[in-house]
């Protein structure tokens, strides 16, 4: 079984209903992904003489929906931790 992507970014059909922020669930079971949630972060339409097209970059939900520290210094703490697991992976 593979690991689930941390990250994905797909081209899709034109979608104006696609924003920042929304929650996704993706089935790509080639790549081990099925029904997976992930967060959007960014969208992208681009639109020439042949198509109009929707650029999307997701991540996946478990690593950026958290609670928020009460103070500054606990915040700067997670976020040190955040950092370095990712730079581990």
């Amino acid at each position: 079984m593979k690991n689930v992507p941390k990250q994905i970014d797909v081209i899709v059909e034109g979608n104006p209903n696609i924003l920042i922020g929304d929650r996704l669930t993706m089935k790509i079971p080639e790549e081990g992904i099925s029904s997976d949630y992930f967060d959007v972060i960014s969208v992208a339409h681009t639109f020439d003489t042949r198509a109009y097209r929707t650029s999307v970059q997701m991540v996946d939900s478990r690593d950026i929906r958290q609670l928020l520290e009460t103070s500054p210094l606990s915040s700067i703490s997670v976020l040190k931790r955040n950092l370095n697991a990712l730079t581990r992976d």
